[in-house]
């Protein structure tokens, strides 16, 4: 477990490689385009705006009600997806600046985390501006919103040292992750609205929700947003899954992180 403390306070202090290196990559994406990091807000913004009131008109919910609840929720989603996607391609894809021997895995985590924050923050203001324009904008859904954030960062630690690290090692890893992940979106309530009242009356809604650690996720940054209470066992599932998570962290990264350049 020491090993993967220590490191990560060895690369938070590396701020200059992660952090400029970071934003370098960034600029450099949308380098030459019109709008540049702007597309980071417009993509979702346009697909909420074209299938906002589609999907709430199938699902015979009200407007007023439905896209705020798609508009935030695939928000979140999209960080959410951008860590784990991200993780199952973390040590390959930075092949050459780990060769280069001066370079560690947590410096590459905290890169790619970097990276993923940084396009959530370039979507935020959608977030605000849709909570604003429905009247749910309050200082406390600003706050737990905030919280929920950081668990999502969090838990972006110890998914990309499991899944960078078994990707490392099995190649197949990257397109399983993909395939599951697009399940997982279709099955979080972010198209469609759970009846928080009656999830625990069993079927397949229930399933979809209470067994579906990625709806815990999503409830703890979308429902302070929307002024909602927050589901009451989302708290405990996300901090069950944040410690355990640490805890299989810990053992994979020490007794792997001497290998996973062989691998690689």
């Amino acid at each position: 477990m020491t090993y993967l403390w220590s490191h990560l306070r060895k690369s938070l202090k590396r701020i200059d490689f992660w952090g400029y290196s970071t934003w370098l990559i960034f600029a450099v994406q949308y380098r030459r385009t019109f709008f540049g990091p702007l597309w980071a807000l417009l993509n979702p913004l346009l697909f909420s705006l074209a299938l906002g009131a589609l999907y709430g008109r199938v699902s015979g919910t009200p407007p007023d009600i439905f896209i705020p609840h798609m508009v935030v929720g695939l928000v979140a989603w999209t960080l959410l997806a951008e860590i784990v996607n991200r993780a199952s391609g973390l040590l390959v894809a930075n092949k050459g600046l780990l060769l280069q021997g001066n370079i560690s895995n947590t410096d590459i985590i905290c890169k790619d985390l970097f990276y993923s924050f940084l396009s959530f923050a370039h979507q935020l203001p959608i977030i605000l501006g849709v909570s604003l324009f429905f009247g749910h904008l309050t200082l406390t859904g600003i706050l737990l919103t905030t919280l929920g954030t950081i668990f999502y960062l969090l838990n972006g630690i110890w998914v990309m040292v499991v899944l960078g690290t078994i990707a490392a090692r099995f190649r197949d890893i990257p397109e399983v992750v993909s395939a599951i992940m697009r399940i997982a979106f279709l099955a979080s309530p972010i198209l469609w609205m759970a009846n928080l009242e009656g999830l625990r009356t069993g079927g397949m809604i229930e399933a979809y929700t209470i067994y579906n650690p990625f709806y815990h996720f999503l409830e703890i940054v979308r429902a302070p947003m929307l002024e909602k209470t927050i589901d009451p066992i989302s708290y405990p599932v996300v901090i069950t899954i944040t410690l355990v998570g640490f805890l299989i962290a810990s053992v994979v990264y020490a007794k792997t992180w001497r290998q996973t350049n062989l691998w690689i």
